[in-house]
């Protein structure tokens, strides 16, 4: 499913609080995937979190000028009972925590040799997270095919061993969200779409 919000109330929320348009983003998200989890009779203290985190253009690192440069973070975020600042703040201290480890520089190095792990292991823990969240930036401004304006880029993407993902992709000063999910884990895809789409409102205000 996908849905959009105008990328200038998140940037609005963003600087309202101090905090990274990530930072809401992240926020928002994880607001939604927890009321869903309160729509479905549970109660979610935590959630398992993938966040794809850049390495470009680490000093310390020749490796992050590559073409990915990007390691994946997981993480516990503690959601139930937070204020929406706290959640933002969680939000970054894990990211920022995670950025400046040293594990996350051995991503690529342990690509090389995971061919030497069983597969039923590398699946088990890549299943081990209940949402991935990525955010992309896209063209600032308009581009065209053939004379025709694009109007949106939502971006469905694999859940990475996720229930779910909810990526955004930004592009001429729109946020366009897409939510792919795992039809075992997710029956009522509508459902958590309305629960994502009420904590982005809810949110940036």
């Amino acid at each position: 499913g996908t849905f959009h919000v105008p990328f200038t109330l998140i940037k609005n929320a963003a600087k309202a609080r101090g905090f990274s348009v990530n930072d809401v983003f992240v926020a928002a998200a994880l607001r939604g995937a927890a009321s869903y989890h309160t729509r479905h009779g549970a109660q979610a203290h935590e959630l398992r979190v993938n966040v794809p985190i850049s390495l470009r253009g680490d000093a310390g690192d020749r490796s992050a000028q590559n073409s990915n440069a990007v390691a994946i973070a997981r993480f516990e975020m503690p959601v139930h009972g937070l204020p929406l600042e706290q959640l933002m703040q969680e939000a970054h201290d894990q990211v920022d925590r995670w950025r400046s480890a040293p594990a996350a520089r051995m991503s690529d190095p342990l690509a090389d040799i995971s061919w030497f792990v069983p597969v039923p292991v590398i699946a088990h823990a890549a299943s081990a997270s209940d949402v991935t969240t990525s955010n992309v930036p896209g063209p600032p401004i308009s581009v065209y095919l053939a004379g025709a304006r694009m109007t949106h880029v939502f971006p469905l993407v694999a859940t990475i061993g996720a229930a779910v993902n909810i990526t955004m992709v930004t592009y001429d000063g729109t946020a366009c969200i897409g939510v792919s999910s795992d039809d075992r884990c997710v029956p009522d895809v509508s459902n958590l779409l309305g629960d994502l789409t009420e904590a982005f409102a809810d949110v940036l205000g």
